[in-house]
């Protein structure tokens, strides 16, 4: 086997990551590892220096149809007589024992890998995993995407044979070498992953709802008809049983909610003493009331509601020209900059990161393979990244007049202390860049992107979230909030990947969005007593299959545990992405319920 990179990575490389890793690549006949089978393994084993200890592959048979042969070529025949996951179970095993197991799109590996090895019952001693896409994403390396492809032509690696186990997993493994050195250099946290993370959740959403299709036309006032669309809210005892009550209400148009909110059209409930914990939120938010008998004598005589837009069979066309302007941060002295504040109070550094947008510069919250010039404000010396950004020679930028005050060669930012085996410039592609509220049209040959929400390395946790919703940013179904127990919304509209520290994505697949609902809302939360404050600079970053097509930085919020990040939607056939930065010092629950959704009671 042979290397781009000759010998072994430098001393402090290894001292950083000081781990053994097994790359590993799988070959399916299919994407679900619950159904489909791995049809071909490979695993080398590298050293924390680099050295490949060990290189293994093997075909195996599936036992089934080995699916997409025009992708991966592994016929029937081919592998007829290969051994089944079972009889190499336990090798595997020894091969990726206490190691990081290493994969582009690791997650995908690790499932199949992991599945195969729970029908073998052979246990696998592996705790972390390490997505060389993440890692890709979280050293910002300019790669034209993110695909295997993308990646190893950034870095100058030869692939011999595509969907080869035993050749994708050669690549991945220089990947990993370049990928190192450059993270060491910069002083980057590798993402690593739990094999067996499991997260609890603050917000249960309650029983699925039916979706309803009117309008909320309000709340309910007193000697007027119930009107489709309200939204109804059941609680204490009935005379008739719960679930009838709700069959009924919900044929008649109403949409049945599960606990009450400001949006709460009507509470009934039979006992004007009732304690629970929904009528007390009626109490509170002032929600008319009523018996079960007085709503079962309205529902009789219910007025139509005004019906939820839905979506045209066919595109429209699009708005003249001088409708479809963008709200970008326009080109100034800083065009083509892209910068890290260190240093400075909360308020100084979302001031001074406002100040170079305004002129041009796009900013940044870690330090990565694309920053090109820093500020220092006062107290950057604490910053660890200062000395990084010195090794580096970025240049500084004057934090009155925000003119260089070094001369440097900025071609590469990363050019200071040659990295001959990297052999690769940065290359600039265009990139639309937002201010908060700030709103671009995307490409309408585009409908799948990949949003990452970024944030600075030892900040709190942060959990982010998104809403499918209609034009009144109201869910339709509590099936319609995406979150970390129920990441994949069943459309495939939005797939959220919360497993990598200090970063999620959101998988967007716009053409499938449903009729009644043409928009999603991305947004973040914080636990008590954490504030965005304190987390800093929120990065947005929105790729399409080429590279980042927008990015933004949000950091205006400051005591806020609660942040409204983009809104993707559609306009007059267009779809649209929005940077909102909207903070509330409310927490997840109350934010979920704003947007419809049902929490269930505690």
């Amino acid at each position: 086997m042979t290397s781009t990179l000759a010998g072994l990575l430098p001393a402090d490389v290894a001292s950083a990551y000081p781990y053994g890793y097994a790359v590993i690549d799988v070959e399916t006949s299919g994407l679900s590892a619950a159904h489909d089978r791995v049809l071909q393994i490979a695993v080398l084993q590298v050293r924390a220096d680099g050295v490949l200890e060990s290189s293994w592959t093997t075909l195996l048979d599936p036992g089934c149809n080995p699916g997409p042969i025009d992708i991966h070529g592994l016929t029937r025949e081919r592998l007829r007589g290969a051994p089944v996951f079972a009889d190499v179970g336990e090798q595997v095993a020894d091969l990726v024992s206490g190691r990081v197991l290493v994969a582009h799109n690791a997650r995908f590996d690790w499932d199949f890998v992991s599945a195969e090895a729970t029908r073998a019952r052979v246990p696998l001693a592996v705790k972390h995993r390490l997505c060389t896409i993440a890692l890709s994403r979280r050293l910002d390396i300019p790669s034209q995407g993110l695909s295997l492809a993308a990646v190893a032509a950034y870095w100058g690696v030869t692939q011999a044979q595509a969907h080869d186990a035993l050749d994708d997993s050669r690549v991945v493994t220089e990947i990993l070498r370049h990928s190192l050195v450059l993270a060491a250099r910069l002083g980057a946290i590798l993402p690593l992953t739990s094999c067996s993370s499991s997260r609890s959740t603050p917000v249960p959403p309650a029983s699925p709802r039916v979706s309803c299709p009117w309008r909320y036309p309000g709340r309910w006032q007193p000697a007027t008809s119930l009107r489709q669309g309200m939204k109804i809210v059941f609680t204490g005892d009935t005379s008739l049983p719960r679930e009838l009550l709700i069959r009924q209400a919900s044929d008649a148009g109403l949409d049945v909610m599960n606990s009450v909110s400001s949006r709460t059209s009507l509470l009934v409930c039979n006992s004007p003493s009732a304690s629970t914990r929904k009528a007390q939120l009626a109490h509170q938010h002032q929600t008319p009331r009523m018996t079960e008998a007085e709503f079962a004598h309205l529902l009789t005589r219910i007025s139509p509601g005004e019906p939820k837009a839905i979506a045209p069979a066919t595109p429209v066309q699009a708005r003249p020209a001088e409708q479809t302007s963008t709200t970008v941060i326009p080109r100034g002295q800083l065009a083509d900059y892209r910068v890290l504040v260190l240093g400075g109070t909360h308020d100084q550094a979302s001031e001074m990161r406002s100040r170079v947008a305004a002129l041009g510069a796009q900013t940044a919250a870690n330090l990565t393979a694309t920053v090109t010039h820093t500020v220092a404000l006062p107290g950057h010396r604490d910053d660890p990244r200062w000395s990084r950004a010195q090794l580096l020679s970025l240049p500084a930028l004057d934090p009155e007049t925000l003119e260089v005050m070094s001369v440097a060669n900025i071609v590469s930012p990363i050019a200071a202390e040659p990295m001959p085996y990297v052999g690769r410039h940065w290359v600039r592609t265009e990139t639309v860049t937002l201010p908060r509220g700030g709103v671009t049209d995307l490409d309408p040959d585009v409908t799948e992107w990949s949003l990452a929400i970024s944030w600075p390395d030892h900040a709190s946790p942060v959990d982010v979230v998104a809403f499918v919703v209609d034009d009144d940013e109201q869910v339709a179904t509590d099936d319609d909030f995406c979150f970390y127990n129920n990441p994949h919304h069943p459309s495939g509209t939005v797939a959220l990947d919360l497993d990598t520290p200090n970063e999620a994505t959101a998988e967007l697949r716009l053409a499938r969005l449903p009729s009644l609902t043409r928009r999603i809302v991305i947004a973040a939360a914080v636990a008590e007593p954490a504030t965005f404050g304190q987390v800093g600079p929120i990065e947005l970053a929105l790729r399409d299959d080429t590279g980042i097509a927008v990015r933004a930085t949000l950091d205006a919020a400051d005591q806020e545990r609660t942040l409204l990040l983009a809104n993707i939607y559609e306009r007059n056939g267009t779809w649209r992405f929005r940077a909102i930065g909207q903070g509330y010092r409310t927490n997840l629950a109350t934010l979920a319920v704003a947007h419809g959704v049902d929490v269930a009671e505690e």
